[in-house]
């Protein structure tokens, strides 16, 4: 029992162990094998995957949509490609490509007159994010081109998803408006962390959501946004300049009925969150206005 004991006080700690690792190992670096060869060897292996002629087919034909066999095929060397991406630039150009493909996919299927579901859309979404994401590690003259791109396709993104409101029913409507609120409330968050010039560049995207949540027309003009109000209200359409301006607006051509409001100090992630909540028209609803404060805060005011 006395032996037990003693080996058990002998035996290394698991955190020692870990420590030990790290200061034996990390101090010299990683070798150079992994650090050149692995990346090319990884190359070389989906290039060799690729070389079958079924890979090639399931990664480039116009064919293979989410609904064929061979998708997951595309769809596991595209994560292929993401896991040995050896740069930054390099992942940028994958998740643009990637994204680009998405949106070519639902737009060939709008085309082919099949069904664009909300896992379509959620893909598309996902693309997305991803591609706004890598754009934080690019260098600013390569973030400014990267942003640019990425801005471009995600209007033809928006597009696409509002002819899929247009045409679709109640209950797929109701699941794909879900999904944008919970993207509106991620790009929200992502952009909120971002410096003024990528701000701006993505600003659009926010409104355009904005105003497809509400259910209103818009188009692009000189590079704004400009929001179609519906006929019953007395408003021109107008270039808001962020999610907030577009609320006030609104709010000043009387869309909603004012009440005495509760204040209160919210960030820019709430706003959009809050911002997105369903509307029935019931008397009990309420609605969250925003005005923007020197602060980068925001007031609110909820009136039922």
């Amino acid at each position: 029992m006395r032996l037990k004991k003693l080996e058990a006080r002998a035996r290394p700690r698991r955190y020692f162990q870990s420590r030990l690792r790290t200061r034996l190992v990390y101090p010299h670096g990683r070798p150079w094998h992994v650090v050149f060869v692995r990346p090319v060897a990884g190359m070389l292996t989906v290039a060799a995957v690729m070389g079958a002629g079924t890979s090639v087919y399931a990664y480039s034909s116009e064919d293979v949509l989410p609904s064929h066999p061979l998708y997951p095929v595309r769809q596991t060397l595209e994560r292929v490609e993401e896991r040995i991406a050896f740069s930054n630039t390099h992942r940028a150009n994958l998740e643009r490509k990637i994204l680009l493909r998405r949106v070519r996919e639902a737009e060939l299927m709008e085309v082919r007159r099949m069904r664009i579901g909300p896992q379509d859309i959620e893909r598309m979404m996902r693309a997305m994010q991803e591609a706004i994401d890598i754009g934080e590690k690019l260098p600013p003259p390569l973030q400014n081109q990267h942003d640019q791109m990425v801005a471009q396709a995600e209007l033809q993104h928006a597009k696409l998803i509002e002819r899929v409101l247009s045409a679709g029913g109640n209950g797929e409507n109701a699941k794909v408006e879900r999904l944008m609120k919970r993207e509106l409330g991620n790009l929200g968050e992502r952009i909120e962390k971002m410096d003024e010039r990528r701000r701006r560049t993505y600003e659009n995207l926010l409104i355009r959501r904005a105003a497809m949540m509400r259910k209103m027309p818009w188009r692009i003009e000189n590079g704004n946004v400009f929001v179609i109000p519906p006929a019953d209200i007395n408003i021109e359409p107008f270039a808001p300049t962020s999610v907030n301006d577009l609320e006030q607006r609104l709010q000043e051509a009387e869309v909603f009925i004012t009440e005495p409001s509760i204040e209160g100090s919210v960030s820019v992630s709430e706003t959009f969150e809050r911002l997105m909540e369903p509307m029935d028209g019931s008397s009990s609803e309420i609605r969250t206005l925003f005005m923007q404060e020197p602060d980068n805060k925001f007031e609110l005011k909820t009136t039922r």
